[in-house]
């Protein structure tokens, strides 16, 4: 999936405009913030009280931070594993504001697309979904609201950013 958030895509003007109206209203970073770094695997899990014996769900991101840009995809699941959602090679792209990441998500179920805040915090992210900024086919998306995800510092992990880190500099580097 080639995830570009321009004019020349279906809804990439609505999606652009979110952003940059998103950027407008965080505003600049006050004082001498320094700017976040964002790059790396994030989780959290969500478990079923109701059937404990149940595997429990979990929606992770593998996000690659160059300067001011973030690109990266992430996975969902819900508790016992029912439904998924992957998103491709960069189903998220963004821009870091100081300690904030501002994200747009493209769900791999549903194509929709929302507006996410992330802000940085120890060895975790505050993760907020703000706006729909595309709706989708009507499946279900599985991807966080809110939620702290945690950092993964897992080898399999490693391996999927660094896999990121590939598909996100190729389309820095070339635009594909």
């Amino acid at each position: 999936m080639n995830l570009r958030f321009g004019m020349d895509r279906p809804g990439g003007f609505w999606a652009s405009a979110g952003v940059a109206l998103w950027l407008c209203v965080a505003g600049p970073a006050q004082g001498a913030e320094a700017q976040a770094d964002f790059s790396g695997s994030w989780r959290v899990s969500w478990c079923d009280k109701e059937r404990p014996k149940a595997e429990c769900g979990s929606f992770t991101v593998h996000l690659a931070q160059k300067g001011e840009r973030v690109c990266g995809t992430h996975t969902g699941a819900t508790p016992g594993l029912s439904r998924m959602d992957e998103g491709g090679p960069r189903s998220i792209v963004g821009q870091v504001v100081g300690t904030t990441a501002v994200l747009a998500i493209r769900s791999g179920r549903s194509e929709g697309i929302s507006l996410v805040s992330a802000h940085e915090r120890a060895n975790a992210i505050d993760w907020r979904r703000r706006e729909t900024v595309q709706s989708g086919n009507g499946d279900t998306e599985v991807i966080a609201d809110q939620a702290l995800m945690q950092r993964l510092t897992t080898e399999p992990s490693r391996q999927a950013l660094q896999a990121v880190e590939v598909a996100c500099e190729t389309y820095w580097t070339t635009g594909r």
